[in-house]
């Protein structure tokens, strides 16, 4: 009579691959869960620390393209006069201001 031995072999075989594939997954599982509670704060961090430096160049280059311009005095402040010469009222320059 003939055994199967080969059969055996077999279903040992693939048994390992299973618990190989189980092993994997379980590791692949476990280090996708490290990265996300622990390196993903510190990326976010390092995100946003980047965006809010390209903010500050942004505007610091928005300002200094306006203050190249010939800006002066009377067209930063509105000063009013009575008909003396006395200053009477002065007024910031809203448009001017907001930049």
């Amino acid at each position: 009579m003939y055994i199967k031995k080969r059969s055996k072999r077999k279903k040992y075989f693939k048994y390992k691959v299973y618990l190989l594939i189980i092993f994997m997954f379980m590791t692949c599982t476990t280090t996708f869960i490290y990265i996300d509670n622990k390196i993903m704060p510190t990326v976010q961090a390092i995100g946003e620390l980047k965006a809010q430096e390209i903010t500050t160049r942004a505007i610091n280059e928005s300002v200094s393209i306006v203050v190249k311009q010939d800006i002066t005095y009377e067209d930063l402040i509105a000063i009013k006069e009575d008909e003396e010469g006395n200053i009477t009222f002065m007024q910031a320059n809203a448009m001017i201001t907001k930049l």
